[in-house]
């Protein structure tokens, strides 16, 4: 028989300890999501020949072992590596957050930066090979907008850009996805911050602060771990 189980104990620690960013300072959110972390746990082969006793010519009607996370003498290699999951950005914008109601006139774009902590962590710096990020925008606004995020690290210089999105008007489901491979690119492992920028494109279309509209967006990060 062939069993092996991976060292989890650091890793389940970072789902309690990990999340990548500060809320955003656009609205107040519930995110309802709760980093998860994906990794083999047990695996085994049996064969009939590990069930008989070729000394007495008799059944084996139970095969135990305990040990530390290796049994059954014969090391395997179960070609699956941990998967950490962890929400990234989430925001909810209204008509009324592009409107000043001082001047009477649009605010054109909304930034906002918050820390980036997921990389702070040795283990995860350690021992990430790829993070991919996934983007789900709801664009209820009879406007066009673009979105540009923008990693830095803690000393504000750029480490990573994400190609700009431009959703547009009525648009309910549009999803984008960014993979970064960390021997490509090992200064993302540098991240400390990530900015978000909201624009809100020309239009001849004036924002109503009086209908209730709103652009919705969510994003995760997976960062996948060889250990």
């Amino acid at each position: 028989m062939n069993m092996y189980i991976k060292n989890l104990v650091a890793f389940f620690s970072l789902c309690f300890l990990i999340s990548c960013t500060d809320n955003l300072n656009f609205d107040e959110i519930n995110l309802n999501v709760d980093p998860i972390l994906t990794t083999p746990l047990i695996y085994f082969e049996l064969n009939q020949d590990d069930f008989y006793n070729s000394t007495t010519g008799t059944e084996i009607p139970m095969i135990t072992d305990t040990s530390d996370f290796r049994v059954f003498k014969s090391e395997i290699n179960l070609n699956v590596d941990p998967i950490l999951t962890t929400p990234l950005i989430y925001f909810e914008l209204n008509q009324d957050d592009f409107y000043n109601s001082t001047t009477g006139t649009e605010i054109p774009m909304i930034t906002d930066t918050s820390d980036f902590r997921v990389f702070k962590s040795s283990a995860i710096r350690n021992d990430v090979f790829k993070a991919v990020f996934d983007f789900e925008i709801e664009n209820r606004f009879d406007r066009s907008f673009e979105v540009n995020i923008v990693f830095f690290d803690g000393n504000d210089n750029i480490t990573r850009t994400i190609p700009s999105f431009t959703i547009v008007p009525q648009d309910l489901n549009y999803v984008a996805s960014e993979s970064i491979e960390i021997d490509a690119s090992p200064i993302f492992l540098t991240s400390r911050k990530v900015r978000v920028e909201v624009k809100l494109n020309p239009s001849t279309t004036q924002i109503d602060p009086n209908i209730y509209q709103i652009i919705k967006f969510k994003s995760t990060g997976t960062f996948h771990l060889s250990i």
